[in-house]
């Protein structure tokens, strides 16, 4: 293996994630039982995050996106 193929090396299979999301699609249903909890994702990144979870709530919620971007040069007071 060189430098760039460790690069590239899968750190966390599919397997695991589809598990972690399932268990904390659960964690979120327990706790947020009877309050219609609203997730906003960011986008582009969080869309196909986002729809996994939301198949492992198995209470009411609401879904929205927001976009946001960065200006260069611009500096926030």
């Amino acid at each position: 293996m060189n430098a760039s193929d460790s690069k590239r090396a899968l750190m966390i299979s599919p397997e695991e994630i589809q598990k972690r999301v399932s268990e904390m699609g659960q964690e979120i249903s327990g706790k947020f039982a009877g309050k219609d909890p609203i997730f906003i994702g960011v986008l582009n990144g969080s869309f196909m995050f986002m729809a996994d979870l939301l198949r492992a709530i198995s209470i009411d919620c609401e879904m929205d996106f927001i976009k946001v971007r960065s200006y260069v040069g611009f500096i926030l007071v």
